[in-house]
């Protein structure tokens, strides 16, 4: 497959057929037009035919000027010929005057009045119409910060100062344990029998250096989103981490980034290519981003439980995100 689109279009939709090209690349299709070919020649015609034959799907544009053309319905009848998925985006006028005799039983993607709606629709369904092998992770751009507002800035402050209370009467806790434990050696040291002594019901049981020692990263996701985060204070690398379910298996390799620094994630998104903003959890826990993606394999996402490898190594195995579910779930990785 040399493309994943070929596009299909008349010569008076040519500004529609711009807009829907530039944003089906930026959202990582490979997409043939036929500019710069003139058209009716011979070599025009042999690019058609090269160009249907070497892609994925057959995007057509319609509208009464489309419905009009010769070329558009020939290139319509040759994809058809050969086996390739046709996805319709009606891009103007009436679909009684746009919608070919040849595409009527068709469902088509209305872009008319609502552009970006429409389009986000459309993308799901094109890849949805792709091989396996062609579903990649996608680079998508950042989110503008966003100026948090009153109301969000209180709930922040409560939220802090929540923070706050619990690690005090936490702090408070440790040091009465500790103020036990010395108390209780020095019984010992004195000869006082120690069943003598109040039992404080802390357990004997030590704890390994495995639990006490930092996660190599964290993943920490929701049903819609999911966040590869660094915790600790050196460099992680995420080279040769693959992230296995019962039905997807998602490679880092296909990131660009490879290595998070002190306090860094990657935050990768669901196919919706969905931005949400800085203060929104669980994107709130970076103390930066080094990139934002988007991926149709939303490993994380089912019933069952989900593996994280290292090459042949298992690091992790983590629970997946119930449809039902709109709690922040973590898992740590180990190494």
């Amino acid at each position: 497959m040399q493309h994943h689109v070929f596009l299909s279009y008349s010569r008076r939709d040519l500004k529609m057929m711009h807009r829907v090209r530039d944003d089906l690349r930026a959202s990582g299709l490979r997409v043939w037009t036929d500019e710069g070919i003139q058209p009716g020649s011979i070599s025009w015609k042999e690019a058609i035919e090269s160009a249907i034959c070497e892609t994925g799907i057959l995007v057509v544009l319609l509208s009464p000027s489309a419905n009009d053309s010769r070329w558009v319905q020939r290139e319509i009848d040759y994809a058809e010929t050969q086996g390739k998925p046709i996805l319709p985006l009606l891009v103007r006028g009436e679909p009684k005057r746009a919608v070919p005799f040849a595409l009527a039983g068709s469902q088509f993607v209305d872009l008319r009045s609502n552009y970006d709606v429409g389009m986000q629709k459309f993308l799901r369904r094109c890849w949805q119409h792709l091989p396996a092998h062609e579903l990649v992770t996608i680079a998508s751009p950042p989110a503008p910060r966003t100026v948090m507002n009153h109301t969000t800035k209180r709930e922040r402050r409560a939220q802090m100062l929540g923070k706050s209370v619990l690690l005090s009467c936490a702090l408070i806790v440790i040091l009465l344990f500790m103020g036990v434990g010395l108390w209780r050696n020095d019984v010992m040291a004195n000869d006082i029998p120690v069943s003598s002594v109040e039992d404080t019901g802390v357990s004997d049981t030590l704890i390994s250096h495995d639990t006490m020692q930092a996660p190599s990263f964290a993943l920490l996701y929701t049903y819609d989103t999911l966040v590869v985060k660094n915790e600790r204070e050196t460099a992680v690398s995420l080279r040769d981490i693959r992230f296995e379910s019962d039905t997807q298996t998602f490679s880092a390799q296909e990131w660009v980034t490879r290595e998070l620094t002190a306090g860094r994630c990657v935050q990768v998104w669901d196919i919706l290519f969905r931005h949400l903003s800085e203060d929104v959890a669980p994107a709130d826990t970076c103390a930066s981003r080094v990139a934002y993606r988007a991926t149709i394999n939303s490993f994380w996402r089912g019933d069952s439980a989900f593996h994280v490898w290292r090459d042949d190594t298992l690091l992790a195995t983590c629970a997946s995100v119930p449809p039902s579910s709109a709690e922040t779930w973590r898992c740590d990785v180990h190494e």
